[in-house]
């Protein structure tokens, strides 16, 4: 147990009240939150703009501003856009803005707004993380709140991130999503390979009749990550809080 896991969990706190219905037919298929925009996370939206899937899903992004301050550094080993600025415009009609404050809430009034309501109403979510790299140190595991978001509204997701991701988190006792997702994606430490393949499972499982029923079967697995979460969370809690009672013992 560690701060940055504590961070994590507490910036996710207030979306510990959602309740999934897993008989709703959701109007959408997906929900990709692109957020601050990186190289792979547009590259992925590119992808699915150009073979028309983007229909098939909620889209948000933060604008670039003029001086291009709200585009975070590329790193090298990543899928690379030509033009970063170019493609944004030509994406920018299908985003819906993001707007950090219901994002990053700091009460539940906002879990009715989009895009935090996309959760309850699209059958998976596209984890875009920090990074995709296959080169050193831009490869190694990094799992941020972006991950765990999911987990909390107990919605299947599929990572664009670094390989390894789901072997983490199935390592903590977290189950993941084989029954709509193939995923060896998360094996594949070529950055190149492993965006091929999440682009391809994404098309999959837009065109999967049986999406509905997928997402059904997986509650139990999905009711039991949130617990397993909010497990972790309290123990973070408990930990912390033992800490500071030491700490003014001492004193």
């Amino acid at each position: 147990i560690n701060l940055h896991n504590l961070y994590i969990y507490s910036s996710l706190k207030n979306e510990t009240q959602y309740q999934r219905n897993f008989n709703k037919k959701c109007e959408k298929k997906f929900c990709n939150i692109i957020g601050t925009i990186r190289m792979h996370r547009l590259y992925l939206a590119n992808s699915l703009y150009d073979h028309n899937y983007h229909r098939f899903g909620y889209t948000s992004c933060i604008p670039i501003l003029i001086n291009g301050n709200q585009i975070l550094p590329c790193h090298a080993g990543v899928p690379y856009i030509p033009n970063i600025y170019k493609t944004y415009k030509k994406l920018s009609h299908t985003f819906t803005t993001a707007d950090h404050n219901i994002l990053n809430k700091e009460d539940t009034a906002g879990i009715s707004k989009s895009p935090l309501s996309w959760f309850s109403n699209s059958y998976f979510h596209i984890v875009n993380e920090s990074f995709f790299s296959d080169i050193s140190p831009n490869n190694e595991l990094f799992i941020t709140e972006k991950t765990y978001k999911p987990i909390f509204h107990t919605i299947p997701f599929i990572v664009n991130g670094c390989a390894g991701t789901l072997a983490y988190l199935r390592k903590r006792g977290f189950e993941t999503f084989p029954e709509i997702f193939n995923e060896n994606y998360d094996k594949e430490p070529n950055a190149e390979k492993r965006m091929h393949l999440i682009i391809q499972e994404i098309k999959k499982a837009c065109g999967d009749p049986n999406l509905h029923q997928k997402v059904y079967s997986c509650q139990k697995k999905l009711i039991h990550n949130k617990n397993l979460l909010l497990d972790q969370y309290n123990a973070c809690l408990l930990y912390t809080s033992d800490a500071a009672d030491e700490e003014d013992s001492v004193d």
